[in-house]
This record gives C-alpha cells, structure tokens and sequence, in this order.
C-alpha cells in the first residue's frame, strides 16, 4: 500500500523560541505516538512561515495522527506513487 502525506503552512518559525519549539516537539511526539511521522520544515523563500508533514502508511492512520496532534481536519492528502 502506498504512504500518504499532508503538509500544512503555519506562520511564525520553528526557531522563534522554546515555546515554539516545545509546542513542535509536542506535536511529534502525539503523531508518533499515532503511528505516523512528523517534520518540520522552514524556507529562505518564505520567511516568517514553516511546512509542517505528516506522513503515514494509510490514510485511517494519518486522520487519527492529525487528529492526535490537532491538526486541522480536511487537509489536502498526496499519495505516493509506486515507482516500482
């Protein structure tokens, strides 16, 4: 079965202090916990915002990993293409 994906723009940075940065590190650890996975990105060509990804084997477990770490409810979801 192929992986699926969100990724959600938020403002502010991942950098912008320890309360950030708790905050982040919260949310991973409810998504892992939900079995999927967690990253967090920032772009040069973006300032002031980060991409969060969620990322997981299916589609009931990226909902309940999203919804874990309160994330909102209808993101746009990719589907990985088989390469193989």
């Amino acid at each position: 079965m192929a992986h699926v994906l969100s990724a959600d723009w938020r403002q502010g940075h991942p950098d912008d202090g320890d309360a950030a940065r708790a905050m982040l590190r919260a949310r991973r650890d409810r998504v892992k916990a939900a079995g999927a996975n967690y990253w967090v990105f920032s772009s040069a060509a973006r300032p002031g915002s980060f991409l969060e990804f969620v990322e997981a084997p299916d589609t009931a477990t990226l909902a309940r990993a999203r919804d874990a770490a309160g994330l909102v409810a209808d993101p746009e979801i990719l589907t990985e293409v088989e390469l193989s």
